[in-house]
């Protein structure tokens, strides 16, 4: 395992004004079933990682956000099979998958000055599977 690390000095962040995180959907498949508890954690992290991080440089002007999407549709969702991809599709509301122009522009909003306003928050694009 190699270890990274990041120093947020005040050059960087007056370079940077916004760090946006992504963190993938929760793919149901039968593949990750077994570590699914791993899975969880480490979605689980990331939100509390931007959280934290959003509070130590919110103060140098930095906004530190989280883009967490529904299903996508990329060669990894596609690689699934049809039986998946159907059960997968029956929990979006809107009755697609999402493509991912969709998401860069949640990323681009977020940049831009829309998005001063975000500190420490996580947008989900998801085309309605949060209520299913």
């Amino acid at each position: 395992m190699q270890r990274v690390t990041i120093t947020l000095d005040d050059d960087l962040m007056a370079e940077f004004d916004r760090i946006i995180a992504a963190r993938g959907y929760q793919n149901r498949s039968e593949a990750i079933r077994d570590l699914a508890h791993a899975y969880a954690t480490a979605k689980a992290a990331l939100v509390g990682f931007t959280r934290s991080l959003a509070r130590e440089v919110a103060a140098a002007g930095v906004r530190v956000n989280l883009v967490a999407p529904g299903p996508v549709e990329t060669p990894m969702l596609l690689h699934a099979s049809p039986a998946h991809l159907e059960a997968e599709l029956a929990t979006i509301l809107r009755g697609s998958f999402l493509v991912p122009e969709e998401i860069a522009e949640t990323v681009a909003f977020l940049c831009g000055p829309g998005g001063d306003a975000y500190v420490g928050q996580v947008l989900s694009p998801n085309g309605g599977t949060v209520f299913t």
